[in-house]
Parts: structure tokens; C-alpha cells; sequence
């Protein structure tokens, strides 16, 4: 008798879940030195930004915990708020949005 393991598959219904690219998973992985900005909410931010087309007041309003400033220079893809992990998530993005942009609905999308 052995364990039956089923990798990408939900447990219940069956079914396959969805496979993320490994751009997807680059970004994600990355972690800043600060806990709020990780490669997932540098990745949201700039998802309903630049996806969605929302003002950095409306991302204000969406991505709790971030202040105006952090927006701005997150969007920017520099600054003194942003950090080299902020620069790299940026141009991880970026590539997403020319080469995946299902991939960012898949993760950042409601």
C-alpha cells in the first residue's frame, strides 16, 4: 500500500489545475527585504495598473497596504521606495504583459 500522489489535480472534483508559466513563477518568488513588497504584490500592482488601467489612487484603494509613494515608484520601476527586487519584478512583468498577458489574468485576476 502506497500514497497516491496527484500533482496539479484538485482533490475533490478531479480536475487539472491551471499550469503557470515559470515567468510567472520568477516573479512571484521574489522577495524583497521589506514583507509588504514580494514579487506578488509588486505583480498586483502593476497588473491593475497597467492591465486593468486603473489611477495609482484607485491601486491605492485595491492593494491595501501601500502608501501613494510606494505606488508611484513601483510603477515607475524605480526609485527610493523601490528597491532592486522592485526592478526586477518590474521587467519580470513587463515580459509577462508582451509575451503571457493570460498568464497575468490567470494570477492577478479575480
Amino acid at each position: 500500500m502506497g500514497i497516491e500522489y496527484r500533482f496539479n489535480e484538485w482533490r475533490i472534483s478531479g480536475e487539472k489545475a491551471t499550469i503557470w508559466s515559470p515567468k510567472v513563477y520568477q516573479l512571484l518568488r521574489l522577495n524583497a527585504s521589506n514583507e509588504d513588497i514580494n514579487g506578488f504584490n509588486i505583480g498586483k500592482i502593476l497588473y491593475y495598473h497597467h492591465v486593468k488601467g486603473f489611477s495609482p489612487p484607485e491601486v491605492k484603494d485595491v492593494v491595501k497596504g501601500f502608501n501613494l509613494i510606494k505606488i508611484k515608484s513601483i510603477l515607475r520601476g524605480f526609485g527610493r521606495h523601490a528597491g532592486y527586487e522592485s526592478v526586477q519584478a518590474y521587467n519580470t512583468f513587463m515580459e509577462l504583459l508582451r509575451d503571457e498577458p493570460e498568464m497575468l489574468d490567470v494570477v492577478f485576476g479575480n
